[in-house]
């Protein structure tokens, strides 16, 4: 079975804006959606990524009393992103997430975290250069905060200028 991974609700509208639902069922993690998260999902809903493969879970009594203390410790993230790093974290799985305050408290709890950036590094060599190019684009149109100079890096490789 594949390794989980846990996403939060930025991760999912990067996969949406990115254009990537169609192709979730080939990635290198199986895609949980915490159902805190899901129901934050209103454009698009839910329903394209059940229909892709993502998992929708909801947290045991475990994960709760965690999040409960998660959001003593940490202030930044919401509830719903807090969902999802205890669900990492009691489960061993990698956190999906691009927030920085959420990258920020998996670190401090010893939680691997993987973003948008390391999924379109892992499609390298199945999709072409110019289709990530588009992806990241679009997701950058849409307003996801990513660091600006790791992106241009990859848009000068996968749209070398000739």
């Amino acid at each position: 079975m594949k390794p989980a991974g846990i996403a939060d609700t930025c991760f999912c509208i990067d996969l949406w804006h990115g254009q990537f639902l169609g192709i979730l069922c080939d990635l290198e993690v199986r895609i949980i959606i915490p159902d805190v998260v899901a129901a934050e999902l209103r454009d698009p809903g839910i329903e394209p990524f059940i229909g892709s493969g993502a998992e929708i879970q909801s947290a045991d009594s475990e994960e709760v009393r965690l999040v409960e203390t998660l959001s003593q410790r940490y202030k930044k993230p919401s509830i719903a992103d807090l969902f999802s790093l205890a669900m990492a974290k009691t489960r061993g799985a990698v956190l999906m997430t691009n927030d920085k305050h959420l990258r920020t408290a998996a670190t401090k709890e010893n939680v691997t975290v993987r973003g948008i950036l390391w999924l379109l590094d892992s499609l390298e060599g199945r999709l072409t250069g110019d289709r990530l190019a588009q992806a990241l684009e679009s997701i950058l149109a849409h307003g996801a905060h990513l660091p600006g100079e790791e992106c241009r890096a990859r848009l000068a490789k996968w749209r070398p200028k000739k």
